[in-house]
């Protein structure tokens, strides 16, 4: 799941990543923005809301093996600078 998580609450997130979980096969692997990040619905779009934060811990402590990286993003207003996590939990049945 590539920049989701942080779209819905926490508790929608959570659920999301348990769902995901039971459904993969070998891994989930996703990417958030890590800390507060201000996303502003463009075009009145209200998916566009950061409605969550996260960080490289509480991936962590989810069990997943993170790495942090800095990434620019292209934004309608212009380029923008940022922490990026990036994190792998591999499956064992």
């Amino acid at each position: 799941m590539t920049d989701v998580l942080e779209h819905l609450s926490s508790r929608q997130a959570l659920r999301a990543l348990d769902k995901a979980e039971m459904i993969a096969k070998r891994r989930v692997v996703i990417v958030v923005p890590v800390g507060h990040v201000h996303n502003e619905a463009v075009d009145g779009n209200p998916y566009q809301l950061h409605k969550s934060v996260w960080s490289a811990e509480e991936l962590r402590a989810l069990g997943y093996e993170v790495r942090e990286l800095y990434r620019v993003r292209r934004r309608w207003y212009g380029l923008k600078f940022g922490r990026t996590a990036f994190a792998v939990k591999n499956l064992v049945y």
